[in-house]
């Protein structure tokens, strides 16, 4: 089978994939992420406060937009960008609240952030006003490398490692692509770095965020989360617990033969709550979604029976929407944009319809089918930006 497939832009995998297209972060919102990356980072820089107290300091974006599955909010919601700060003191006794106050007291030092800060368990928070905040999250080095300590406010340290999760064990399971791809075009792009160095790797620009198979369906999973969870965000589950679960369904599934890309993307939703461990031992977490590059960190930590049974009913339900649009087979636009909108009433709100109807007339006017095509592997597109400042004098 040829690895470059033509089909009709209205065929039901096209709509979903320009669906989740359509959610993810508009061109201002992402000269917005870049504009307050580029500042928060400079801010911390040029710290008096951090630069009397450490050897050396390694700034880089992490969560979504490292990955690459960043989305608009929806409702009340806002995106976030995530800061790691990772931190080498010239005295590494410090206690985890100590450790949250350096990086308090060096944005209290910027007129601006000063009151944009807000404090949260694990992070200090700058509210932008619009639709997004910055997490920035301090850390220290742990071993063996990448792992990292992230101090909690009440005054203990957390194994963690989020540049682990996303850059070793997450791209790479991105970059296996299923036996037949259909729809999912995607972009090449290379960065290198060169340790103790500085080093910037630029957040991808507005119109390179083309995505592999596995980042689209984390796309749809969050987006359709933050529909389903917009009246009881108490119980919504967090974007890293969905990214391990779909990775990991991805993962195991991507080497079996299917039949066709719509029945592998269901076998892999339909896997998910299969990966979550659901224990009976009074002594052991109820459930538990291990960071699998850091077996000790649970994503699920905080999960009652009430997170789970909601989880499984958005999850059911979720599933057999996407198996209704992906199985139903329509004759032209219209019948397509109208299951598509049955199944997925947002892509009403963000005018899919409106934007197919002026594909389908531009094809129509050239004498044309509507046709995407998509090479069958390509490198990993998205990287996002660090910044190594090296010895701070």
């Amino acid at each position: 089978m040829s690895t470059r497939t033509r089909f009709p832009s209205f065929a039901p995998l096209a709509l979903l994939n320009q669906l989740i297209a359509r959610v993810e972060l508009s061109e201002t919102q992402q000269a917005k992420v870049k504009q307050s990356y580029d500042a928060v980072s400079t801010a911390l820089k040029n710290s008096k406060t951090l630069a009397a107290l450490i050897r050396d300091l390694v700034i880089t974006a992490q969560g979504s937009v490292r990955a690459g599955t960043t989305i608009k909010p929806v409702g009340q919601h806002e995106f976030d960008l995530d800061i790691l700060c990772v931190i080498t003191l010239i005295n590494p006794a410090i206690s985890p609240s100590q450790m949250l106050k350096l990086v308090w007291d060096a944005l209290g030092e910027h007129e601006t952030y000063r009151e944009m800060r807000r404090s949260k368990d694990r992070c200090v928070r700058l509210a932008y006003k619009g639709d997004y905040h910055l997490d920035i999250t301090p850390s220290r080095p742990d071993s063996p490398k990448p792992l990292l300590q992230v101090p909690d406010k009440n005054n203990y340290w957390n194994s963690s490692n989020p540049i682990g999760l996303c850059d070793n064990w997450l791209l790479p399971i991105a970059q296996k692509m299923p036996p037949v791809l259909l729809s999912f075009s995607v972009t090449n792009c290379e960065a290198s770095v060169k340790k103790g160095e500085v080093r910037i790797e630029p957040l991808p620009e507005y119109g390179d965020f083309e995505k592999k198979p596995l980042q689209r369906l984390i796309q749809l999973a969050k987006h359709d989360r933050d529909n389903h969870y917009s009246a009881s965000n108490r119980l919504r589950p967090s974007s890293v617990l969905l990214t391990v679960l779909i990775a990991k369904a991805y993962d195991s599934a991507v080497d079996g033969v299917f039949a066709s890309l719509q029945s592998f993307l269901l076998e892999v939703l339909r896997r998910l709550p299969a990966l979550i461990k659901v224990n009976n031992d009074p002594r052991l977490p109820r459930y538990e979604v291990n960071n699998p590059v850091n077996l000790v960190e649970n994503f699920a930590e905080s999960w009652t029976d009430e997170h789970y049974r909601e989880f499984l009913g958005w999850h059911s339900n979720l599933l057999t929407r996407t198996n209704l649009l992906l199985t139903t087979q329509v004759q032209g636009l219209d019948p397509a944009v109208k299951l598509l909108e049955s199944n997925f009433p947002s892509a009403k709100e963000l005018g899919l319809a409106d934007q197919m109807c002026r594909e389908a007339r531009s094809i129509h006017d050239s004498g044309k089918l509507a046709v995407r095509v998509a090479p069958g592997a390509a490198a990993y597109s998205t990287v996002p930006s660090t910044i190594y400042y090296g010895s701070i004098p």
